[in-house]
């Protein structure tokens, strides 16, 4: 009997079981994404028989007034076989022939091994499977269960068919996004090139505020000199000629003397007033600008704290108020401006005794998790926590401006922060309204310290490279200069700046120095190759690669091993690989007798070059 089974399978008679293999066991399903279709939502109802059913039964169905193209062999209601009509002539023709075809059971000719799939697997999944499959099922139908019972059948031309239109939409859907994204490509294209212009008219604009600004502090600064000269004559003149030679009787000539003498003191004051506002500007702008020429070397920063301390010492003594030192011991050194960050401490110490009335500053230097720390701490009237993080902003006093008097140019302390921020510090506030403020910065230390801890480190770097070549500067023939053992005294000096070479050259020979100048790398080769020197003392302004290169030849030639080099330069680099060939390093400016010093002591600890 054939049984048509609908979406929910109907309840059969149990058949006789003919020990046919169970059809293979369905693997776990790889999670899927929520808009996977999934193969249930294409499943067809299917005839159904019993693995008893006669063959002749089914032959007619298959090919009755209306064929059907499959039908699912069933034991109780879990599939065991399929029976496609396309396969079923060629099978029994083969087993039986056609006279005894009819008499047998449909489990002699089903498939017994189908393709079989749960409903919850991903319809591409099921495609792949049918693909793998030997060529003459790959056109199977293939049998859909639920947990192992029959739900029904789906044809793989609709599987195709289904993943055909699928692809259709999503093709569909991606071109609907490219265009998009091509659109929002465009619109950010011009976004950023507005803003790319209005960034470049930004910096022009803010550079014509700086150059402005440097121009006008400059123009204002030769005026203000004549009004301060001329007003201090004035008010020299009156004190000291005019009003004591004046006669008592004469009271209005003594009162406009004496309003001329208030008057010039006014004008005294706000020029002085004047000139220091011109200066921060001046700063500021050449701090913004990079123009600021750093004398930086290694440093005591309690130095520092002393010197301002003494500097600002009158106007606490003036007003009344205690000023404190709590200075650490033993702190290491920094490598800094010494004016510069003498400059930062006397500002944050006169605002400090500005805005405090009563009570003490402190002024303290300590070492604060591995940097050197300055913190000024004031018992004055505080900042507010919504102005903190103004106070470091250009022009900007914090309080009541209707009703407080400003106190200064609003530039001091942004001044600092440039300064400090340029020595790679940090400087902050810390502050309670009515209790004081804490205005602090940190610097860290000087990498290489004092001068015998330079040399401990870059002889801990140095490393001699393997045999550069002179020979590409013509140095292939051997290098038979003789020096005399026991005296160092050949050097080979190399400087752009004609100038200083004339200064070491003087302070050098006087000292019995031989001194051989070379102007720049290709000079200094070219005297290597004619005499080997004592020492190669080199000097440059901004040293990169290129600058260290002639150190790295000598270090790494076999004639010049031990040739000591020391370089003289403006600023560091903080690529510490530049030092592995250098005996001596230190930042300019030098003193010239400390130049033959140190050349001294690297002779005596080298010793000399002997011939080669």
């Amino acid at each position: 009997m054939l049984k048509n089974t609908p979406n929910t399978p109907p309840t059969l008679p149990e058949g006789p079981k003919r020990g046919h293999a169970p059809p293979p066991k369905e693997a776990e399903p790889k999670a899927r994404n929520e808009n996977d279709l999934l193969i249930r939502d294409l499943v067809e109802p299917v005839y159904q028989v019993e693995p008893t059913a006669i063959v002749r039964d089914v032959k007619q169905s298959l090919e009755g007034d209306n064929p059907i193209s499959a039908i699912v062999v069933v034991n109780g209601n879990r599939p065991v076989g399929l029976v496609m009509s396309i396969h079923l002539d060629r099978t029994l023709s083969q087993q039986y022939g056609v006279a005894l075809y009819h008499k047998k059971p449909v489990d002699q000719v089903m498939d017994s091994q189908p393709l079989i799939v749960e409903g919850n697997s991903a319809v591409e999944v099921v495609a792949n499977k049918a693909m793998l499959r030997e060529k003459s099922k790959i056109f199977d139908h293939i049998i859909v269960t639920d947990k192992g019972v029959l739900q029904g059948i789906v044809s793989v031309q609709v599987i195709l068919q289904t993943l055909a239109g699928l692809q259709a939409s999503k093709n569909l859907e991606i071109a609907a996004v490219n265009k998009k994204l091509t659109a929002a490509k465009k619109k950010t294209d011009s976004m950023n090139r507005a803003l790319r212009n209005a960034f470049d008219r930004l910096q022009e604009v803010d550079k014509m505020k700086t150059d402005f600004l440097s121009m006008v502090s400059h123009e204002l600064r030769t005026p203000l000199t004549s009004v301060l000269g001329f007003g201090e004559i004035a008010q020299h003149k009156l004190k000291d000629e005019i009003i004591p030679n004046l006669n008592m009787e004469q009271d209005i000539a003594i009162k406009a003397a004496r309003t001329v003498e208030s008057n010039v003191d006014i004008i005294l004051t706000e020029s002085e007033r004047l000139t220091a506002l011109v200066n921060d500007v001046l700063d500021i702008a050449k701090l913004e600008a990079g123009k600021i020429e750093w004398k930086k070397r290694p440093i005591n920063i309690n130095d520092v704290v002393e010197r301002a301390v003494s500097a600002t010492s009158a106007l606490f003594r003036n007003k009344g108020l205690k000023l404190e030192t709590e200075l650490a011991q033993d702190l290491p050194k920094i490598h800094g401006d010494q004016d510069r960050l003498i400059q930062v401490v006397i500002n944050l110490l006169s605002n400090a005794q500005k805005f405090t009335q009563h009570g003490s500053v402190i002024c303290r230097s300590q070492l604060v998790n591995g940097v050197v720390e300055v913190r000024i701490i004031d018992t004055g009237q505080g900042i507010a926590s919504e102005d903190q993080p103004k106070v470091f902003d250009k022009f900007r006093q914090v309080g009541e401006t209707l009703t407080d008097k400003p106190m200064g140019t609003g530039l001091g302390l942004p001044i600092c922060r440039q300064i400090i921020q340029s020595h790679d510090g940090i400087i902050g506030v810390e502050s309670v309204l009515g209790e004081g403020s804490q205005f602090w910065f940190t610097i860290p230390p000087d990498v290489y310290g004092n001068m015998e801890d330079r040399v401990s480190n870059l002889d801990s770097l140095k490393l001699r490279l393997s045999e550069a070549s002179l020979a590409a500067a013509g140095s292939d023939a051997p290098l038979k200069a003789v020096v005399p053992v026991g005296k160092l005294g050949r050097l080979l000096l190399v400087d752009h700046d004609p100038s200083i070479r004339e200064r070491l050259c003087i302070s050098l020979e006087q000292e019995g120095f031989t001194v051989t100048e070379a102007v720049g790398e290709d000079e200094a080769r070219e005297a290597l190759t004619r005499q080997i020197p004592d020492m190669v003392v080199m000097r440059f302004m901004m040293p990169t690669a290129q600058e260290f290169k002639l150190a790295n030849v000598i270090a790494g030639n076999k004639a010049l091993a031990g040739v000591p080099v020391m370089m003289l330069t403006v600023k560091d680099t903080a690529d510490e690989r530049f030092f592995m060939s250098l005996d001596r390093y230190f930042p300019n400016p030098v003193k010239a007798s400390a130049i033959v010093s140190e050349i001294s002591a690297i002779g005596r600890k080298q010793g000399p070059v002997r011939s080669v």
